[in-house]
């Protein structure tokens, strides 16, 4: 399990660049391994919470697919989001990107700012698109009017790419050159079952979904 470091403060903490998709967490290399990578998120958070124990969170209880649960929002906009049980069904970090995102779309090509998912961990159920509707809220925040980017990547490798959900969730390839690979790469994984297109590489949420996640 291959595992980044970002800095809170002077705090290293380890986190999991990691979603859940079409084949993606229940494929994790069986029970001990879904129970390994849980491990690591349960941990991953506890450091969280104990890197900032003077910034208490913003405590909503949230629904979803009609089932109660509770969404924690710290101060530099890491959001935990857990069941009644205080199980962990999805983490997201988002962190504002000034800078003008340089892709085939004009809305971010010719504005500054996106609010940029730096992570992302879902168990599935509907957490993780909860997550990104939450950073679409935080982007109209920082008045960059819904605009929403992310790197794609994989780190783990018996689950796959995330790209699938992320194209799913309304995430686009920032060239059509490779928005279309992406989408042939989707259609041939139908019958195939794997995903072979482009991997690590920047998307950004079309701008036809944005509604898609405002209530």
């Amino acid at each position: 399990m291959n595992i980044e470091k970002i800095k809170f403060y002077n705090y290293s903490l380890p986190t999991l660049n990691k979603t859940n998709f079409k084949g993606g967490y229940k494929d994790i290399a069986g029970e001990y391994g879904r129970n390994e990578f849980d491990a690591k998120v349960n941990n991953m958070i506890k450091n969280y919470r104990r890197a900032c124990p003077f910034f208490l969170p913003e405590i909503r209880e949230v629904e979803i697919d009609g089932t109660k649960a509770k969404l924690e929002i710290y101060k530099d906009k890491y959001y935990v989001l857990t069941s009644k049980n205080n199980r962990i069904k999805a983490a997201m970090k988002v962190i504002n990107n000034e800078d003008v995102f340089e892709c085939n779309n004009d809305f971010y090509s010719k504005n500054n700012g996106t609010a940029e998912i730096a992570l992302i961990y879902s168990k599935g159920h509907n957490a993780g698109k909860f997550l990104i509707k939450e950073a679409v809220k935080r982007s109209f925040d920082m008045g960059y009017g819904g605009r929403v980017s992310l790197f794609a990547c994989t780190v783990n490798y018996d689950a796959g790419s995330p790209v699938p959900f992320y194209h799913k969730m309304g995430f686009r390839g920032t060239d059509f050159n490779t928005e279309k690979q992406i989408e042939d790469a989707i259609e041939k994984s139908k019958i195939t079952g794997l995903y072979r297109g482009p991997d690590e590489l920047n998307m950004y949420l079309d701008p036809e979904r944005i509604n898609d996640y405002i209530d």
